[in-house]
């Protein structure tokens, strides 16, 4: 047997098993580290096998690279100027996460990649949301954080949507319309009288909106107008006060007054990844005493936004570039509705209000970097 024809059967057979294994690793990685390294060899099994597609493709080139640049300045500032290790070891693993990735999706054609990943959030979907019954009966103990539910599952019913107003139809159409009903009254009741995420109900309305952009070129402009707004907004909000807005935001803008104020100090490489117990030692010493402030301490790490995360954890040069390949990511947006482009218009608003990480080896960070691998303007990255 030849090495093309056993590559072309391990993919065949791995991906029968692609969507449950990678529901299970987005649900387990949530809050097990035995996750995370289950999902990492999920990534290196597709790169062992399909790593040429990957090296052909120069949009993956261009993100791996653009991540495994942020790895070798760790690596050189943890070697000689007194960096730390943690940070080399979180962007080195991004790199064979997104490597992963881009494997994954150039594995199969497009359609049948979408299916995949919409096969395992229907499943995380399915086992989040029993999990959370469950908890709220106390039957079992906290499985995962309050937030969990909206952030978790708020995709699959947008996968089912942006999927039946592709088809067409009258039928399709309102079965689109009652997915998003039933999708966006879950992730807001959960978040209105159970305390979760604040962000997904806002998340799932813009994705929505998304949806229903009139036609290809209505859905870009939309989806670069909405990036312009957490771009400049989080420039802004970062540097006005402006106090009944930092009410609303629970005094995210102290928070990201606190991470900016900090910037200045190293520019060029920034501060690297930091863990729990480092933010907490940063935001005591910068943080300005509120309501809010244990709760930013004890939550960490992070500044709650993307893009200060970038700027703060890598420098000024590497922010600037992280923009422009997210800006030319959603300028290739379409030219059909796409799982990875809905799921785009959500992310931006979690961005917003909080730093997720494309490559992270968690479900949010790993769907993310999936999602702007996937730029489905151009065969780069899957078969015709």
């Amino acid at each position: 047997m030849s090495y093309e024809s056993a590559r072309t059967r391990v993919l065949r057979f791995s991906g029968a098993l692609l969507p449950f294994a990678l529901a299970f690793a987005f649900a387990w990685a949530e809050y097990s580290k035995a996750g995370s390294i289950f999902l990492l060899a999920l990534c290196a099994w597709y790169a062992l096998w399909n790593f040429r597609m990957v090296i052909e493709s120069r949009w993956a080139l261009l993100i791996i690279g653009f991540f495994a640049a942020i790895a070798l300045k760790d690596g050189i500032v943890w070697a000689f100027m007194d960096g730390r290790f943690l940070a080399f070891q979180k962007s080195g693993s991004r790199v064979l996460s997104l490597f992963g990735a881009a494997a994954m999706l150039s594995a199969y054609p497009r359609e049948e990649g979408e299916r995949i990943f919409g096969i395992a959030l229907g499943l995380l979907a399915a086992a989040v949301a029993a999990i959370t019954v469950l908890e709220r009966l106390h039957k079992i103990s906290s499985v995962f954080n309050a937030n969990s539910f909206g952030m978790l599952f708020c995709w699959f019913p947008l996968f089912l949507a942006a999927v039946q107003r592709r088809k067409g139809g009258w039928r399709n159409e309102v079965g689109a319309i009652v997915v998003l009903l039933v999708g966006g009254a879950a992730v807001y009741l959960e978040a209105r009288y159970n305390a979760g995420s604040r962000t997904s109900p806002l998340a799932f309305l813009v994705a929505v909106l998304f949806v229903y952009a009139p036609g290809k070129a209505g859905g870009k402009r939309f989806l670069m107008v909405e990036y312009l707004f957490v771009v400049i907004g989080i420039a802004v909000l970062s540097t006005v006060f402006i106090p009944r807005l930092n009410t609303i935001l629970a005094e995210r803008q102290r928070l990201w007054f606190a991470y900016l104020s900090r910037v200045l100090e190293h520019p060029l490489a920034g501060w690297g990844y930091m863990d729990e117990k480092s933010n907490s030692i940063f935001l005591n010493l910068t943080l300005p005493q509120s309501w809010r402030r244990e709760a930013f301490v004890l939550s960490g790490p992070g500044p709650h936004n993307s893009f200060l995360a970038m700027l703060f954890e890598n420098g000024v040069f590497f922010a600037i570039a992280y923009i422009g390949l997210l800006g030319k990511r959603l300028l290739a947006a379409f030219p059909r509705l796409s799982l990875f482009d809905v799921s785009l218009s959500a992310y931006l608003i979690f961005m917003f209000t909080d730093a997720m990480a494309p490559g992270g080896i968690s479900f949010l960070g790993f769907f993310l970097g999936a999602c702007i691998l996937a730029r489905d303007s151009k065969p780069d990255l899957a078969k015709a």
